[in-house]
Order: C-alpha cells, then structure tokens, then sequence
C-alpha cells in the first residue's frame, strides 16, 4: 500500500471535532479508512472491520463514538468517530506503514490549536453528542439538535392553510404555537434505537427534534384556528384577520 504525507491528509478534508469538555478530537473513521485503504468504498470496509473487531477486540469498538457530522450532501449523519489513539490503533490494522505519518499529523493539529488556531470542525454546532457515547459528556445547557420541518402552505381569500408529515410523533411531543404574524410548529420523534443494535449503515429517517417556524403573508386571528393530524399529516387552518371589522367598545362612567 503506497505511503501517504501530511499534505494529502490536509487535502482529504477529514472531518474531525474538538471536544472542549475532554480536551480531545475526535475524527470520522470513515474518512480515515478512505485515504488508507484501497478500498473504492470506505464505508462499507469499516463496516466489515468493525463487525470483525467486535469478536476480535470488542475494546477498540466500544471506545467509537457517534457524532452527527455534515456529509457531502450538505446533511448531518451520525458518524462513527475515535480519539487519537483509537484512530492510532485502527491505522495499525489496516496500513501499518502510515501511523507514523498520522501520528505527526496529530501532533501538528495539537500544536496549532495551542497557538489558538484551532481548524475549523465539521460538526454541526447545534448537534450534541450521542445518548450512547461513553468517553464524551452531554452539557445540559448545551441546545438539543433540531431538524427543520418540511411544510406545504397556501391561501385562500379568507384562510392560510399549512401542513406537514409528522407521522411516528406522539401527540405530547407536538405543539403549535401561533403569533398573529407567525406559526411556529415543534416536535420531536423518538428514536428505538434499532439502528443502534444492528450492522445497518443506512440511516436516512430523522429522529430526534425538529421544528419550523413559518412567518405568514397576512395577520391572522389567534383565536380563529384549527389544527387535525390525520394519519401523521398535520393540517392547520388560521383565519386572516378581518381588518375592516368594527367593535363597538362600551365605556364604563365612574
């Protein structure tokens, strides 16, 4: 396997993320895989790799974390990604003769970000850590991810009309909110954790929070609206406010 140098680990663009809390990074192990090995498909050659490690040395699986990193179709996925020496001992099994070169790579990025020029990371800065990392920690504070929700909206002369699928999403975890200018829908849809427990790569359905807030052509009457959620597609219905109306507003004497 031919031997690579610092310059192409630079220009590979491996997506990495510095954890304040444990003082680390953590790397893609995909990303790694793709400038080592041969293989045309890196994804799937971890997978094997992992699914042998786990009967080999189960150790080195578990010290894996997953991190929702930006993939080359703009999205957030879950990654699996390692620490140093982690990252270190997995180089070791696929190409011994590259550690050396990694591991002064490594050390490069340690003394850079000394010298406050720490690289910009890959994750996404409203995504936190997942449930099932062992090594980092969850601050409370820190705000939850959330996706943003597709919606269709249109209107009539009298009605704005706004739905969206929210099927798999439990009556108490949704909730409308409504401005006279703005709506704004929230949820969140929980996970089984299957993906977790299984060999399968493939995840493309979002769990976790979402919400979208949509900002409306007209005011509308917060209290003229309504809102039914057949078969997961929600539909909300508001009522523009009639401006032309009058009230007659009865003054009490002292």
């Amino acid at each position: 396997m031919t031997r690579i140098d610092i310059e192409k680990i630079e220009k590979s663009g491996i997506r990495k993320y510095w954890d304040e809390n444990s003082g680390q990074y953590y790397f893609s192990i995909v990303d790694i895989i793709g400038i080592i090995s041969d293989s045309s498909d890196p994804r799937n050659y971890w997978k094997v790799l992992k699914s042998r490690l786990k009967n080999t040395q189960k150790e080195l699986v578990t010290e894996c974390n997953q991190l929702k990193m930006k993939a080359g179709d703009g999205k957030f996925y879950l990654t699996d990604t390692a620490k140093v020496e982690t990252i270190l001992q997995i180089i070791k099994l696929v190409s011994k003769e590259n550690v050396n070169i990694f591991d002064a790579w490594f050390d490069q990025l340690e003394r850079e970000k000394v010298q406050n020029k720490l690289p910009k990371t890959n994750f996404h800065p409203r995504d936190d850590v997942s449930e099932n990392s062992q090594n980092l920690t969850q601050d409370e504070s820190y705000p939850q991810p959330e996706a943003e929700l597709l919606v269709d909206a249109y209107e009539t002369s009298d009605n704005i009309f706004i739905q969206s699928f929210v099927a798999g999403v439990k009556e108490k975890d949704l909730s409308i909110s409504l401005t006279c200018n703005s709506v704004t829908i929230r949820g969140t849809r929980e996970s089984k954790n299957i993906m977790s427990e299984s060999n399968n790569e493939t995840e493309e359905l979002y769990w976790g929070n979402f919400s979208r807030t949509i900002s409306l052509p007209e005011e509308v009457d917060i209290e003229k609206v309504e809102a039914t959620n057949s078969q997961g597609l929600l539909k909300i219905k508001l009522q523009k406010l009639n401006k032309s109306e009058s009230k007659k507003i009865e003054i009490e004497f002292q």
